[in-house]
């Protein structure tokens, strides 16, 4: 199984939805003014898109800026030999306000309890990772790692993951962890399909019609 393993802050994996949306909705946008002639209404519709190609170039900057920093980690401290305890899952909730009132937008994070132990004075300590999106058990195929901390002491990036050769493969023990349990919050493969053949629909037609 080839894959990185980023956390929330270095992923970019959301960005290709909103890159697609930005191509459909100015390709829909052109179509029009080619087909109608230019209309001074319809800046506002180009005007929109803007905010949604502002938030393609801050996540970029945030996921470039964080992977640079967990380089700069590795680089410049000694890896300490970890062990993962348990993988824990946990739920946030984001408020926002639109035309209905307040809504609520709950996302799923997994984190890492990783017991890590000082090899020049036997020191264990047990640290919490920062949050990833991807349920990690079911990627990772062994429980050691590599814990790198950052000039302040107090700052840990994680890496050296060694990954399952099959999905099928065996877990690695967890303790007591809550990530078997079945998680309503996550779309389903059926809603995921649905929506790409939406966008794909409607792609079609912009350039076919």
């Amino acid at each position: 199984m080839h894959k990185t393993i980023y956390t929330v802050d270095e992923d970019l994996s959301g960005v290709t939805y909103l890159i697609f949306f930005a191509i459909l909705w100015y390709s829909f946008l052109l179509r029009v003014t080619i087909t109608s002639g230019f209309q001074t209404r319809i800046l506002l519709f180009y005007a929109a898109g803007i905010l949604v190609l502002y938030q393609i170039v801050r996540r970029f900057q945030k996921a470039f800026y964080y992977r640079r920093f967990h380089r700069q980690c590795m680089q410049e401290s000694t890896p300490l030999k970890g062990r993962i305890l348990n993988i824990v899952r946990e739920y946030y909730d984001d408020y926002y306000e639109d035309s209905d009132g307040r809504r609520r937008r709950r996302q799923t994070f997994y984190f890492m309890i990783i017991e890590v132990v000082d090899p020049q004075t036997g020191a264990v300590q047990t640290i919490k990772s920062d949050p990833y999106r991807i349920p990690l058990q079911k990627y990772i195929g062994s429980p050691y790692v590599q814990v790198y901390t950052d000039r302040t002491g107090w700052k840990h990036v994680v890496d050296g993951f060694q990954l399952k050769e099959k999905r099928s493969d065996p877990d690695i023990p967890l303790e007591n962890s809550n990530v078997y349990l079945k998680d309503f919050n996550e779309p389903t493969i059926f809603i995921k399909i649905i929506t790409g053949i939406i966008f794909i629909l409607f792609f079609l037609q912009i350039f076919f019609r």
